[in-house]
């Protein structure tokens, strides 16, 4: 299973390993008392009121799994009839719509935060009217399509089956039910992974298969740009002491890799997006938790792009 992919290189300053170090510790005790005050807020960096920023922002999120989906299987995937199940859907319910436009029989999404739940009926009027234009639906499905929100608001699911789970409780979907998993940049967000990879199995029917791309990167965002690693510094120590709800869960792709096999899952290909420089990684390496400093961590990789399949 070949996987071509533009993968970039960050391009960062020469790296001031004190300063960092400094600058990581003071970020992260300053998003524990933000999480601590005010709780998870908007996860993209941008208003959601943005609403032709938002629509898309999710519409480019299907369009790339489709094509991460395309080069892993080696043909296109096929939606029509299937089920799928997005873990970690963040500010709005956009993806599922764009899902069931093209032909998808049920789109279910799991959450702690109800973020989505705030999303005024404006957005996905806009949405809809997007898909008109594009062709991707015609006038008449419109008012179907824009009633899976309400529906979902209501507390009568139909297509739409957006659910905000306190425990992550996947089994709530119903075993052997979904036939495509996705998830964008929220796998690094999960605190018992192995559990919900075994979750994730539980629900998969034969041949189900997952994508899901995977931020490694420091997410303070001055901190991404110049020190990608900064969350990576801190002993393991600090890092329990500042923990707060979605804090990085400093999982490396192998160890991904290894629950997922663990669960069941097979054919597990990871494919890097964005990695950091050789002079990058050889100034910060020695710097790093003790953990981060081996080969297989393999601290090149800051975004990556995971696809798996279940044979059960």
């Amino acid at each position: 299973m070949n996987m071509p992919l533009n993968c970039r290189t960050l391009d960062t300053p020469p790296a001031r390993n004190g300063a960092y170090f400094l600058l990581g510790g003071l970020a992260l005790l300053a998003n524990k008392l933000r999480y601590t005050l005010r709780g998870y807020r908007n996860p993209r960096p941008f208003p959601d009121t943005e609403y032709a920023r938002a629509i898309a922002y999710d519409q480019g999120v299907v369009d790339a799994w489709m094509a991460r989906l395309e080069a892993y299987l080696g043909q296109p995937y096929e939606l029509a009839g299937k089920t799928v199940l997005e873990l970690g859907p963040g500010a709005d319910l956009g993806v599922g719509l764009y899902f069931i436009a093209q032909g998808v029989a049920r789109y279910c999404a799991a959450d702690v935060n109800p973020l989505a739940a705030k999303v005024p009926q404006e957005f996905y009027k806009r949405l809809v009217t997007n898909l008109i234009e594009r062709g991707t639906i015609s006038a008449e499905h419109a008012d179907a399509l824009l009633a899976e929100p309400e529906l979902t608001r209501a507390g009568r699911p139909n297509r739409l089956d957006y659910r905000c789970l306190a425990d992550f409780d996947l089994l709530a979907f119903g075993r052997n039910s979904v036939d495509l998993f996705v998830s964008q940049a929220a796998f690094e967000h999960f605190e018992h992974f192995q559990d919900t990879a075994r979750q994730m199995a539980e629900v998969a029917r034969p041949g189900a298969l997952l994508v899901t791309e995977i931020d490694l990167n420091t997410h303070t965002r001055w901190l991404r740009d110049n020190d990608p690693h900064s969350i990576y510094r801190i002993p393991e120590w600090m890092y329990r002491l500042c923990h707060f709800p979605g804090i990085p869960n400093r999982m490396r792709p192998n160890e991904y890799v290894q629950a997922l096999r663990q669960a069941g899952w097979s054919d597990i290909v990871v494919t890097p997006i964005t990695t950091v420089s050789d002079d990058y990684l050889s100034e910060v390496q020695s710097h790093l938790a003790t953990p981060f400093r081996t080969p297989e961590a393999d601290m090149s990789h800051v975004h990556v792009v995971l696809c798996a399949r279940y044979t059960g």
